[in-house]
Protein backbone atom coordinates (compact mmCIF):
# COMPACT_ATOMS: atom_id res chain seq x y z
CA UNK A 1 0.00 0.00 0.00
CA UNK A 2 0.87 3.54 -0.17
CA UNK A 3 0.60 7.06 1.14
CA UNK A 4 1.23 9.86 -1.59
CA UNK A 5 0.22 13.26 -2.44
CA UNK A 6 1.91 16.73 -3.14
CA UNK A 7 4.06 19.22 -0.94
CA UNK A 8 2.78 22.81 -1.49
CA UNK A 9 3.24 26.34 0.23
CA UNK A 10 0.38 28.31 1.85
CA UNK A 11 -0.82 29.89 -1.19
CA UNK A 12 -0.04 26.59 -3.48
CA UNK A 13 3.59 26.62 -4.08
CA UNK A 14 5.26 23.14 -4.99
CA UNK A 15 7.20 22.57 -2.06
CA UNK A 16 9.90 20.75 -3.51
CA UNK A 17 12.70 19.11 -1.37
CA UNK A 18 9.99 18.66 1.61
CA UNK A 19 10.96 15.58 3.75
CA UNK A 20 7.87 13.46 4.35
CA UNK A 21 8.05 10.68 7.38
CA UNK A 22 5.84 8.50 9.24
CA UNK A 23 6.42 7.67 12.57
CA UNK A 24 6.02 5.45 15.84
CA UNK A 25 4.12 5.90 18.98
CA UNK A 26 8.11 6.86 20.01
CA UNK A 27 8.11 9.71 17.24
CA UNK A 28 11.13 7.22 15.66
CA UNK A 29 10.92 7.43 11.94
CA UNK A 30 9.92 3.86 10.20
CA UNK A 31 9.54 5.17 6.86
CA UNK A 32 10.64 8.61 5.05
CA UNK A 33 10.90 10.04 1.33
CA UNK A 34 11.69 13.53 -0.04
CA UNK A 35 9.09 15.18 -2.03
CA UNK A 36 9.92 15.88 -5.89
CA UNK A 37 10.43 18.57 -8.22
CA UNK A 38 6.64 18.74 -8.59
CA UNK A 39 5.93 18.37 -4.88
CA UNK A 40 5.07 15.05 -5.10
CA UNK A 41 6.00 12.31 -2.82
CA UNK A 42 5.20 8.54 -2.66
CA UNK A 43 5.72 5.75 0.40
CA UNK A 44 5.32 2.82 0.39
CA UNK A 45 4.41 0.48 3.60
CA UNK A 46 2.82 -2.32 4.63
CA UNK A 47 -1.32 -1.58 5.79
CA UNK A 48 -1.83 -1.30 9.70
CA UNK A 49 -2.21 1.30 11.97
CA UNK A 50 0.49 4.66 11.83
CA UNK A 51 0.48 7.18 14.54
CA UNK A 52 2.18 9.93 13.14
CA UNK A 53 2.95 11.49 9.38
CA UNK A 54 4.60 15.04 9.41
CA UNK A 55 5.93 16.61 6.41
CA UNK A 56 8.28 19.68 6.58
CA UNK A 57 10.91 21.87 4.39
CA UNK A 58 13.18 24.20 6.22
CA UNK A 59 12.27 23.17 9.61
CA UNK A 60 12.76 26.24 12.14
CA UNK A 61 14.19 28.49 9.38
CA UNK A 62 11.04 29.42 6.67
CA UNK A 63 8.69 26.17 8.17
CA UNK A 64 7.19 24.19 10.72
CA UNK A 65 5.67 20.74 10.37
CA UNK A 66 2.35 19.72 9.03
CA UNK A 67 0.62 16.73 11.17
CA UNK A 68 -1.46 13.76 10.22
CA UNK A 69 -2.16 11.36 13.43
CA UNK A 70 -4.10 8.23 13.36
CA UNK A 71 -3.86 6.91 9.85
CA UNK A 72 -5.40 3.56 9.26
CA UNK A 73 -4.18 2.24 6.54
CA UNK A 74 -6.26 -0.16 4.81
CA UNK A 75 -5.83 1.20 1.36
CA UNK A 76 -4.16 3.93 -0.52
CA UNK A 77 -4.05 7.21 0.90
CA UNK A 78 -4.06 10.45 -0.90
CA UNK A 79 -2.60 12.60 1.71
CA UNK A 80 -1.81 16.17 -0.16
CA UNK A 81 -0.03 18.74 2.42
CA UNK A 82 0.87 22.46 2.95
CA UNK A 83 3.91 23.58 5.06
CA UNK A 84 4.23 27.14 6.23
CA UNK A 85 5.45 28.84 9.28
CA UNK A 86 2.68 27.64 11.82
CA UNK A 87 2.18 24.05 12.95
CA UNK A 88 -0.80 22.83 14.46
CA UNK A 89 0.02 20.70 17.15
CA UNK A 90 -2.07 18.23 19.57
CA UNK A 91 -4.80 17.88 17.46
CA UNK A 92 -7.90 15.71 18.37
CA UNK A 93 -11.79 15.77 17.78
CA UNK A 94 -14.30 14.60 20.11
CA UNK A 95 -17.82 14.64 20.84
CA UNK A 96 -19.86 15.86 24.00
CA UNK A 97 -21.75 12.43 24.38
CA UNK A 98 -25.78 13.69 25.00
CA UNK A 99 -27.65 16.98 24.07
CA UNK A 100 -26.76 19.25 21.37
CA UNK A 101 -24.85 17.46 17.80
CA UNK A 102 -21.14 19.55 18.02
CA UNK A 103 -17.50 18.10 17.62
CA UNK A 104 -14.91 19.66 19.83
CA UNK A 105 -11.71 20.03 17.94
CA UNK A 106 -8.59 20.58 20.41
CA UNK A 107 -5.35 22.04 19.25
CA UNK A 108 -1.76 23.86 20.28
CA UNK A 109 -0.74 25.96 17.06
CA UNK A 110 2.93 27.29 17.41
CA UNK A 111 4.07 30.00 15.31
CA UNK A 112 7.89 30.26 14.13
CA UNK A 113 7.35 33.86 14.19
CA UNK A 114 7.09 33.87 17.65
CA UNK A 115 9.82 31.44 18.06
CA UNK A 116 12.42 33.61 16.55
CA UNK A 117 11.30 36.40 18.48
CA UNK A 118 11.77 34.22 21.73
CA UNK A 119 8.63 34.58 22.72
CA UNK A 120 7.42 31.44 26.05
CA UNK A 121 4.05 31.54 24.24
CA UNK A 122 4.00 30.44 20.44
CA UNK A 123 0.49 30.48 20.33
CA UNK A 124 -0.57 32.81 17.58
CA UNK A 125 -3.93 34.49 17.73
CA UNK A 126 -5.92 33.02 14.78
CA UNK A 127 -7.43 35.72 12.44
CA UNK A 128 -9.09 32.70 9.81
CA UNK A 129 -9.93 29.53 11.07
CA UNK A 130 -11.64 26.28 8.80
CA UNK A 131 -12.60 22.97 10.01
CA UNK A 132 -12.89 20.23 7.39
CA UNK A 133 -14.94 17.15 8.49
CA UNK A 134 -14.41 14.40 6.16
CA UNK A 135 -13.83 16.92 3.08
CA UNK A 136 -16.70 19.40 3.91
CA UNK A 137 -16.22 22.61 5.39
CA UNK A 138 -18.22 22.77 8.87
CA UNK A 139 -19.68 25.49 10.62
CA UNK A 140 -17.34 26.89 13.45
CA UNK A 141 -20.13 27.69 16.43
CA UNK A 142 -17.11 28.81 18.86
CA UNK A 143 -13.38 29.56 18.82
CA UNK A 144 -12.12 29.27 22.92
CA UNK A 145 -8.58 30.42 23.40
CA UNK A 146 -7.82 28.63 26.39
CA UNK A 147 -4.47 27.43 28.44
CA UNK A 148 -2.54 24.07 28.56
CA UNK A 149 -0.28 23.39 31.81
CA UNK A 150 3.28 22.31 30.97
CA UNK A 151 6.33 21.91 32.85
CA UNK A 152 7.48 25.31 32.25
CA UNK A 153 4.36 27.05 32.55
CA UNK A 154 1.83 27.25 30.18
CA UNK A 155 0.56 27.43 26.49
CA UNK A 156 -1.79 29.33 24.76
CA UNK A 157 -4.02 26.62 23.01
CA UNK A 158 -7.78 26.42 21.21
CA UNK A 159 -10.60 24.71 21.92
CA UNK A 160 -13.32 24.83 19.28
CA UNK A 161 -17.19 23.70 18.71
CA UNK A 162 -17.95 22.93 15.32
CA UNK A 163 -21.40 21.86 13.97
CA UNK A 164 -22.46 18.34 13.39
CA UNK A 165 -26.33 19.14 12.66
CA UNK A 166 -25.90 17.38 9.32
CA UNK A 167 -27.04 13.80 8.59
CA UNK A 168 -24.49 12.06 10.55
CA UNK A 169 -22.44 12.40 13.71
CA UNK A 170 -20.27 10.46 12.60
CA UNK A 171 -16.51 11.06 11.20
CA UNK A 172 -13.68 10.14 9.90
CA UNK A 173 -11.16 13.00 8.73
CA UNK A 174 -10.64 16.10 10.38
CA UNK A 175 -8.52 18.83 8.71
CA UNK A 176 -7.65 22.10 10.88
CA UNK A 177 -6.61 25.05 8.79
CA UNK A 178 -6.03 28.45 10.28
CA UNK A 179 -3.58 31.95 9.35
CA UNK A 180 -2.57 34.64 12.04
CA UNK A 181 -3.25 38.56 11.63
CA UNK A 182 0.34 38.46 9.31
CA UNK A 183 -1.44 35.84 7.12
CA UNK A 184 1.22 32.75 8.44
CA UNK A 185 -0.55 29.12 7.51
CA UNK A 186 -0.65 25.92 9.37
CA UNK A 187 -2.80 23.23 8.43
CA UNK A 188 -2.90 19.55 10.37
CA UNK A 189 -5.15 16.30 9.75
CA UNK A 190 -6.36 13.65 12.11
CA UNK A 191 -8.53 10.12 11.55
CA UNK A 192 -10.59 8.60 14.23
CA UNK A 193 -9.79 5.88 16.29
Amino acid sequence: MRIYGTTKGKNGEIMEGSWIAVKNEEFETIYETVSDENGKYELELPGGHYPFLLAVRDYAVENLEYWCQNINLTEDLELNVRIDSIEIYGLHGFRVKGGFKQLMVYFRPMSLKKQQKGEKDLCPEIKKLCVLVDGQEAKVLLTNRVQEQVEEGTLGAYLVQVDMTGDSYQWNRLDVEIWDDEENFGSATIFED
